[in-house]
């Protein structure tokens, strides 16, 4: 007797799911070589995103880059949830200036303070 196999598109649900698996990471890796590379050149403009206090996540916006040091915008507001950080990443919420060595800002990245860094 002859086998009967099932067709092709009956696989499709899973080739998919698969496609939006590996693009998910690939983003990722994407993202932390993104900010690896950024930390190293900051430029005007960059968007740090760092772990604030406990359970809680800010941001910073860099608005001057020197030899060794960081003029930087505070965000004024806090968030909860690390994936909806973007919702207060609004120009209204950078009021407070501050300086930082760029040293500083590196071994913040390298405790993991700093976990994405936005560049337009």
């Amino acid at each position: 007797m002859g086998r009967i196999s099932s067709p092709l598109w009956m696989y499709s649900g899973i080739f998919i799911i698969a496609g939006f698996f590996l693009f998910g990471m690939y983003s990722s890796v994407q993202k932390e070589k993104d900010t690896s590379t950024f930390i190293k050149d900051p430029k005007v403009g960059d968007v740090y995103f760092l772990n604030s206090t406990k359970g809680f996540y800010t941001s910073v916006k860099i608005s001057e880059v020197s030899k060794d040091s960081l003029t930087i915008f505070l965000n004024d507001m806090e968030i909860d949830n690390k994936t909806n950080i973007d919702k207060i990443d609004i120009d209204t919420n950078y009021k407070n200036k501050s300086n930082v060595s760029k040293k500083e800002m590196q071994k913040l990245y390298d405790e993991s303070k700093i976990f994405e860094i936005k560049r337009n």
